[in-house]
């Protein structure tokens, strides 16, 4: 990552955070569920971007499901998995039980995103 972008909607309550410049032709969209989604290249090894909405909610609720994972095919879903539990992306969630497909919505130190830079 050799900067990032951070932007906060506090009117539909969205956070995005781009990590890459890319262009949307060769990125890949990928509904982690309702409220999140992450945008990676086409191999599946890298997380561009990350959008969240109803962040305020994702962040009280403690842990959130991670539903959409289960409509791709066990090795898509490992190797987005795999990108998640590696930074940027680890700024803003925590996957608790990759099993069972679950994470934790935490809040970006913009230090942390700066040393990663």
């Amino acid at each position: 990552m050799a900067s990032f972008d951070l932007s906060y909607d506090s009117d539909d309550d969205v956070l995005e955070a781009c990590f890459e410049v890319f262009d949307d032709s060769l990125a890949r969209a990928i509904s982690l569920n309702d409220s999140i989604v992450v945008f990676e290249n086409r191999s599946l090894t890298t997380v561009w971007a990350i959008t969240l909405y109803a962040y305020r909610s994702l962040l009280a609720v403690g842990e959130t499901a991670l539903t959409g994972l289960r409509d791709l095919s066990e090795d898509e879903a490992e190797a987005v998995l795999a990108t998640l539990e590696v930074g940027p992306a680890t700024h803003f969630l925590e996957i608790s039980d990759p099993e069972e497909l679950v994470a934790r919505v935490l809040m970006p130190h913009l230090q942390d995103l700066v040393e990663d830079a």
